[in-house]
């Protein structure tokens, strides 16, 4: 049975929910709506501060937490879409890594970030992209790692918020639903298409401004969502509205008004199973239920393979989590085989020492020994041809890996003003010598140009994997210089690298 717990560390409170799931069904195991005064905290507590209360009161009443995912809100989170055209994954992601390069290089500081992609066809790929400070969501995960406690992922909370209604909200999987999460100072904003996330936004202003302002901020959301989503026409079925606000007097009424739709309050504890929580949890699911939408969905990451694989860990951290739940696992795996392994031997070994039978076991030896002579030979005679096949289809193998590298290399150092168009491959006369040669263009609207092209002759020449790079210039076209650019990857790189 597999337990998962999502928390959103809120303003003024902290919401924890612990799903099981059970075969096919999820159950609720652990709820809790928590002021900050409650914890004991402090009136502005800092990241560890804020785990260390939060576990102990949770320790204490009956939840210990090994493994979390938090939500990341509005404040710390930037959600972007891109519309790109038809392309190879591997080419999508390159542009993503690009997109998020571009965006911490303006911002001037590390980005924690992922992507999604919304929506492909022949038409394209429309592409969410979330961004996130590498600084604040540290400073999280630092906080609940010193307790002991994981964080498995970091999600945008207007995403945690749509994945709850995806797979609790009534009718979700019919026409399109406008999902909200309203507190006292945000308001998480998402769109459920036939039951799969459309649109997510966070947005800085709660109901502490009041009922109608914030149908006014839902309803521009609504008209940001046609435009990113260049569906100008998308009509909204229903609204569904959560969150600590959501009882609020008048606010349901002020956002269906505003929108001309029905909105209504989205309690997602209403009919989930409760039989496994503790007194207090359904006490609690019982006077804050609408409170419960995004940590529900945060949860639900942990234990439902169809939830939004969004994560804004940073990368040191994502990379540390691999190892952890694989790659130690595997070298475990590894020491108990090897165990195993000697462990059979030597119990082969001690039964072969009984002296009567020692003479017919080295005569059955030396027999087996010719015919593993003979077997040997026969396998070296197969391998020496197995391994001339190898090398030539290293040989033809070689040219693909440098040209992957060859464009990662390209999407990092690339300067704005270069842009390039036709790649070839040249082989020279030399076995297993070649090249790739790019046409470009320099704009030098700027006058850049010069200096972009230098810059990225500059950046080819000093990649260790790039044996000679060779920029000529070819004449001029309106404001951009047209060049030809010729790069020699090391004669070393890829699986044909050597003679070894």
């Amino acid at each position: 049975m597999k337990t998962g717990v999502g928390i959103v560390l809120g303003s003024d409170a902290v919401t924890v929910a612990a799903l099981q799931r059970r075969g096919g069904s999820l159950a609720l195991s652990f709820y809790r709506h928590l002021p900050l005064e409650a914890l004991g905290a402090g009136q502005d507590p800092s990241a560890q501060r804020l785990a260390q209360a939060l576990c102990a009161r949770l320790a204490r009443e009956g939840l210990r937490l090994r493994e979390v995912r938090l939500g990341v809100s509005g404040r710390d989170a930037i959600v972007r879409y891109s519309h790109l055209p038809p392309m190879p994954d591997w080419r999508l992601k390159l542009l993503m890594e690009m997109e998020i390069a571009d965006v911490a290089e303006r911002t001037g500081e590390p980005l924690s970030a992922d992507h999604y992609v919304l929506r492909s066809g022949p038409e394209g790929s429309l592409v969410l992209v979330a961004l996130a400070k590498d600084a604040r969501v540290q400073e999280v995960v630092d906080g609940f790692a010193a307790v002991g406690v994981e964080v498995g992922g970091a999600v945008p909370q207007p995403v945690a918020t749509a994945d709850c209604h995806r797979f609790l909200g009534e009718a979700s999987s019919v026409g399109v639903a406008l999902v909200l999460d309203v507190s006292q100072d945000s308001t998480e904003v998402a769109l459920v298409e036939e039951g799969e996330l459309l649109f997510a936004r966070s947005v800085a202003l709660g109901a502490s401004r009041g009922s109608g302002q914030v149908a006014q901020v839902v309803k521009a959301s609504l008209d940001y969502a046609r435009g990113q989503l260049k569906r100008r026409n998308l009509a909204v079925e229903h609204v569904w509205l959560a969150g600590s606000a959501a009882r609020n007097a008048g606010l349901s009424e002020a956002i269906g008004a505003e929108l001309s739709v029905e909105c209504t309050v989205f309690d997602p504890l209403a009919d989930l199973d409760r039989s496994p929580c503790d007194p207090e949890s359904r006490e609690t699911a019982d006077a804050h239920g609408p409170e419960a939408a995004t940590a529900v969905g945060l949860a639900m990451g942990a234990v439902l393979p169809e939830a939004t694989p969004l994560n804004l860990l940073p990368r040191a951290v994502k990379r540390a989590l691999e190892y952890r739940h694989r790659t130690v696992w595997l070298q475990a795996s590894a020491v108990v085989l090897g165990v195993a392994l000697l462990a059979s031997l030597g119990l082969a070994y001690w039964e072969l020492r009984g002296e009567r039978q020692r003479a017919e076991a080295l005569a059955r030896a030396n027999t087996e020994l010719g015919a593993r002579l003979a077997a040997h030979e026969k396998r070296r005679a197969g391998n020496d041809a197995r391994e001339a096949d190898l090398r030539a289809l290293a040989d033809r193998a070689r040219p693909g890996v440098a040209l992957n590298s060859l464009l990662a290399l390209l999407g990092k150092v690339t300067p704005a003003e270069i842009s390039l168009s036709e790649a070839t491959l040249a082989r020279g006369e030399e076995r297993g010598a070649f090249s790739f040669e790019f046409s470009g263009l320099a704009d030098d609207a700027q006058g850049r140009a010069v200096q972009a092209m230098r810059s990225l002759q500059a950046a080819l020449e000093a990649d260790p994997d790039v044996a000679r790079v060779e920029l000529v210039p070819q004449g001029e076209e309106g404001t951009a210089h047209r060049f030809r650019l010729r790069v020699e990857p090391r004669s070393d790189q890829g699986p044909a690298g050597g003679d070894s």
